[in-house]
């Protein structure tokens, strides 16, 4: 018998949505589970249905009408049906612009990042399935949107003033890292165990080195090669604040060299993410471990 997930929508549902409400209605009937999904038109409208269904999930456009009534914003999350729903906020706006009471719930940048939403969704409504059912992987999708919020912030401010995210897609692990100068660092979570590469094209990594250390470098020198460590170390610090309330651990930098592929648990997947500016290329590899 097919368990049932109910999601509830607040806003205007554009093609975007629609996409990823067809693929997770493909992922979950492959858990044998039913999504079933509530449209909501604003915020007042949302509190009226909640009042007859208890949801396990629910996406926020914090552009959609009536969301920053006082009764949304201060019932949403303390309400019978919704107090252990996994929430989704999206936005044009950045997080720390939102109403305070929307900050604390999981962000997504607009233009939506798809595969990114469907992943964070796919994590929330496996939960509590029976062991036959649970997805093999688990991304903490929080995590995911810590680093990338940090990793553009920390580019922006050493020289890259236009840094534009493209498509997030799936990258083979046999396959050697992106770029001339990378790091990586096993990271885990309460619901993530995996790895983390951050790598740059040459020229984009001396523009930033360039910008760090206050002199031109045309060249990766010696002296300049271990500087993406420090680059690790700093996009990190500024993600520390939200990672340390998800429990999120993780080790020092490991700088990598040309061609390395990194030996990781059998049946991993990773996803790449590659970040253009007027100088090349950087990127975050996310790979996620099986689990136990």
């Amino acid at each position: 018998m097919k368990e049932k997930r109910y999601i509830m929508m607040v806003g205007a549902v554009d093609d975007q949505l629609s996409q990823v409400r067809a693929s997770l209605t493909e992922t979950m009937n492959q858990k044998n589970v039913i999504t079933q999904w509530i449209l909501s038109r604003d915020g007042i409208d949302a509190i009226g249905k909640v009042d007859n269904q208890k949801f396990d999930a629910m996406i926020i456009d914090a552009e959609a009408p009536r969301v920053l009534n006082a009764d949304f914003l201060n019932g949403i999350g303390r309400h019978r049906n919704t107090n252990d729903c996994n929430i989704f906020v999206m936005s044009t706006q950045d997080q720390e612009q939102l109403h305070p009471n929307l900050q604390k719930y999981a962000f997504l940048q607009k233009p939506l990042q798809t595969e990114i939403l469907l992943q964070g969704l796919s994590e929330a409504l496996s939960q509590n399935l029976k062991p036959s059912m649970v997805e093999k992987f688990s991304v903490d999708v929080r995590v995911i949107n810590a680093l990338i919020k940090a990793t553009m912030m920390v580019c922006q401010n050493y020289g890259l003033d236009q840094v534009d995210m493209e498509k997030p897609t799936p990258k083979l692990l046999e396959l050697p890292w992106q770029g001339q100068s990378g790091a990586y660092l096993d990271i885990r979570s309460q619901v993530f165990s995996g790895g983390l590469i951050l790598s740059f094209e040459k020229n984009v990594f001396l523009k930033i080195v360039s910008e760090m250390l206050g002199e031109p470098f045309t060249e990766i020198k010696p002296e300049i090669s271990d500087a993406i460590g420090e680059i690790s170390n700093i996009i990190l610090g500024n993600a520390k604040s939200e990672f340390t309330s998800y429990g999120v651990e993780m080790t020092l930098p490991k700088i990598l060299s040309l061609g390395q592929t990194i030996d990781q648990p059998a049946g991993s997947v990773s996803m790449l993410i590659t970040f253009g500016t007027p100088m090349g290329k950087f990127f975050l590899e996310i790979i996620a471990h099986p689990r136990k």
